[in-house]
């Protein structure tokens, strides 16, 4: 436990650094209703005198906001490293560099206004307007008084980006010494080729006043041209060396978490890369890895990327057939494997992968065709750190860094082609869009690396804003390791978010009097909260009193539980979740942002987003990103996260890319707000037999959110009806078995069953049209599964497998 002195400096520090907000907004509004209003200045200038005299108040306050805010921030490091039980030197040595990192901001920005007073272009542009404006104000063009001359100011070869500023919706303009005193200073990357600093324009606004004595206005405008690493390498070396001791993954191994820090962490890549280079890949060149969520799996992904050549992930759910065609495909010379299992699919069919060269285990290797972790390791002494830099230095953003071999839901999966720049770009506007904190966020890997998603989260976003990895070692081992890290940063499919929805309420059915009550009370309190913060608003008076006491009485308590009581950003992608579990979570206090994207956008295209969350659609596109809906209601999508064509296929390629446009083959539409709504697959559309166009997946989805329903699938291609073919949830069926005296068994036939199920798609149906409605199910005698074919890795649906399986079933429904 932390010192009580420390608790209470914390505390002390927060409510301070709160009140001296609401006292510089008071101020804020104070001189901004002045500076409103025309008032004449008297003799001696009385007037101006209060309007310099507020400013000069809201400058004091703001140094007192920065005083605290630095308080604040030291006082959370120093609670938070007694938490770890860090000894003393290294407390003292965080919040001295806490201070120092903060102190070089406006020294920093000192520099940057002196050299932009003695630009003497600027110094010109400056007499120029004072001699056109000299007694009467500036004015457009030298002209008019009261007018407003825009003048452009392009600042020195460093990117800007603006600190500390309160989202408000009442703001005046920040004058040219507070914008300098509010802008950090970037590192420019040294990987960047052919590409000009970055210049971020200030448009400054010149208001008239008697005399001419108004101070000039500015604020920062969005960079057209936005300087970044080329790669994700170079970021990695960032952290490495500014902060090599800091935490970079962690690996649960042996009954505990074991820390790797940065430094090591860039070590274990550039041996890795050496010794693919000692074993003979070339740039351009695949090395396929197929395993489970390992250490081993990114730093060889990074270290195939860092000697010029390309990563390729496998599923470990594929069939030996499925990873033939896949390193096959990608004519892998070097294929890592996890385990014996995954050893032995590869073995089998090694004679048809005439390009593999040579099969390494992350374990001791029980082959003596393969080689073990360690001892491909030890072959990186035959090649030279130097010879590794000069692929480094050759690495440019366009170069293929990875593919990513979608599921395949309609036949075999493609190679979808991603550069750097593709994944450093994506990285960039998550980190901006989600204002992820450099070095200080955690995260879990859980899902399957092959995936777009997971390499998104635990690889490329991880390194590109430091990250702290942790991988779990099985997907049963993710409820323990939620509430062990307790991270801030969790990405979810709607599966994962669907169990933890039903475990809540399986639980809070089992609750009953007075600890129901208050929990229902709670939950009600939060989902008004909830509406608030996904609006940008926050709650006030009595409901924000109310939500204070039901957040510490049972929300807190619930988010602890979970593994989400430090939790800053929950994102849920890959296939639509439910809006009633978005709203349910919602209450709880952890906001779930849906993204929509697909691997040949290196993920996300849209996204909800903190204070602009919209349950229902995918968000707005993300900055830079274009997106279009055709008259089929195709979604067209455009930008710096577009792949670069599928891999060995032209003419798919062409058929995808249209002049920059990516066709997605999903179907939606814009809200009037310009958020984003799925409507369903272009390919999956069921034309019934009167000609009526129907999209299923979204009546999946409603009927998936019926208890006792595990899967879904909706038929009716050239049929007369709609109908449906409902696998049950095991737990579900068990526990209403045991309610009505029944085994599982006997529960599948029980006419109460059937009749339960048809109330609720009678419910279903009353929120659909009628062409959507469903009129007939039948169920399968098993849940659907990954092992059997019927869904992907990604837990997608084979729609034309689970067809082809069940077609008796399916004729039995229109008989």
């Amino acid at each position: 436990m932390p010192p009580l002195a420390a608790v209470v400096g914390a505390v002390a520090a927060v409510v301070a650094q709160q009140l001296v907000h609401q006292l510089l907004h008071l101020v804020e509004v104070l001189v901004d209703v002045i500076l409103g209003v025309q008032i004449p200045e008297p003799p001696g200038g009385a007037a101006v005198g209060v309007v310099e005299l507020l400013e000069v108040a809201l400058r004091v306050v703001r140094i007192l906001v920065v005083a605290l805010d630095l308080t604040v921030e030291v006082a959370r490091l120093a609670v938070e490293l007694v938490q770890r039980r860090e000894g003393p030197p290294l407390v003292v040595a965080a919040v001295v560099g806490v201070v120092l990192g903060r102190l070089v901001q406006p020294v920093g920005c000192l520099v940057q206004l002196v050299g932009d007073h003695l630009d003497p272009l600027h110094l010109i542009r400056r007499r120029v307007l004072g001699a056109s404006g000299a007694g009467q104000g500036e004015g457009r063009g030298g002209g008019g008084q009261g007018g407003q001359g825009v003048l452009e100011h392009r600042s020195p070869p460093f990117t800007c980006r603006p600190a500390c500023v309160r989202p408000s919706s009442h703001r005046r303009p920040q004058s040219r010494c507070q914008v300098a005193h509010l802008a950090l200073f970037q590192y420019v990357d040294p990987f960047v080729s052919g590409r000009k600093p970055s210049e971020r324009p200030l448009e400054r606004t010149h208001r008239s006043r008697p005399r001419g004595r108004w101070p000039c206005y500015a604020r920062l405008l969005p960079a057209k041209d936005v300087l970044m690493p080329t790669t994700i390498l170079s970021r990695l070396h960032d952290h490495a060396r500014i902060r090599p001791g800091a935490v970079a993954y962690r690996e649960h191994r042996d009954g505990a978490w074991r820390d790797v820090t940065w430094g090591d962490y860039r070590e274990q890549v550039r041996r890795t890369a050496r010794a693919l280079i000692a074993l003979g890949v070339e740039p351009g060149q695949t090395v396929a890895i197929l395993g489970g969520n390992r250490p081993q799996w990114v730093v060889m992904a990074l270290g195939a990327m860092a000697c010029r050549a390309v990563a390729v992930g496998i599923y470990v759910t594929s069939s030996a057939e499925q990873v033939a065609y896949v390193a096959g495909h990608a004519e892998a010379r070097v294929l890592l494997v996890d385990g014996e299992e995954q050893l032995a699919k590869v073995e089998a069919v090694r004679r048809d992968l005439p390009a593999l060269e040579q099969v390494v285990t992350m374990d001791p290797s029980p082959a003596p065709t393969a080689l073990s972790w360690d001892g491909f390791l030890a072959r990186s002494q035959a090649v030279t750190e130097g010879e590794l830099d000069d692929r480094l230095a050759a690495v440019g953003g366009d170069d293929l860094a990875t593919l990513i071999y979608t599921s395949g839901t309609t036949g075999q999966p493609k190679g979808v082609m991603l550069s750097h720049r593709n994944l450093a770009a994506t990285a960039r506007l998550i980190v901006e869009s989600f204002d992820v904190r450099d070095g200080v966020e955690s995260t879990l890997s859980y899902l399957p690396l092959a995936h777009i998603a997971e390499q998104m989260a635990s690889i490329h976003l991880a390194v590109y804003a430091g990250c702290t990895v942790c991988f779990v070692p099985s997907p049963e081992r993710l409820p323990d390791a939620l509430r062990e890290i307790q991270p801030s940063v969790f990405f979810g499919v709607p599966r994962v978010w669907e169990r933890f929805h039903a475990a809540l309420l399986e639980r809070l059915a089992g609750v009953r009097g007075l600890k129901r009550k208050l929990a229902d009370w709670a939950l009600g309190i939060g989902r008004r909260g909830g509406e608030l913060r996904n609006r940008g608003r926050r709650p006030r008076g009595l409901l924000a009193l109310q939500g204070l006491l039901a957040d510490r009485l049972v929300l807190a308590k619930i988010r602890r539980r979970l593994g989400f009581s430090r939790m800053r950003f929950c994102v849920s992608g890959a296939a639509p979740i439910a809006a009633e579990i978005l709203d349910f979570f919602s209450a709880l206090g952890i906001t779930i942002y849906e993204v929509w994207g697909l691997s040949e956008s290196c993920g996300p295209g849209t996204w909800n987003q903190p204070g602009k969350t919209r349950f229902g659609t995918v968000g707005p596109p993300l900055p830079e990103v274009e997106v279009a809906i055709e008259d089929d209601g195709e979604i067209l999508l455009r930008g710096p996260n577009v792949f670069q064509g599928y891999f060995r296929d032209p003419e798919q390629t062409a058929a995808t890319l249209v002049d920059g446009w990516l066709r997605t083959g999903d179907l939606g539409r814009f809200d009037p707000d310009g958020y984003l709504i799925i409507t369903g697959r272009k390919k999956e559309i069921l034309i019934t037999s009167g000609g009526k166009n129907v999209a299923p997946s979204g009546i999946e989805s409603q009927l998936k959110r019926i208890e006792l329903v595990a899967d879904a699938v909706v038929i009716g291609d050239r049929r007369r009806f709609l109908s449906a073919l409902l696998s049950l949830e095991p737990e579900a069926l068990a526990r209403w078995a045991g309610e009505h005296g029944v085994t599982p068994a006997a529960a599948v036939a029980d006419r109460r069953l059937l009749a339960a199920l048809q109330a609720e798609i009678d419910r279903v149906n009353a929120r659909l049209s009628r062409v959507e409605q469903v009129r007939a199910f039948r169920l399968l005698p098993r849940p659907l599964t990954v092992e059997d074919g019927e869904l992907t890795p990604t837990l997608k649906l084979k729609r034309r497998v689970v067809e082809e399986r069940y077609a008796e079933l399916i004729e039995d429904l229109y008989r």
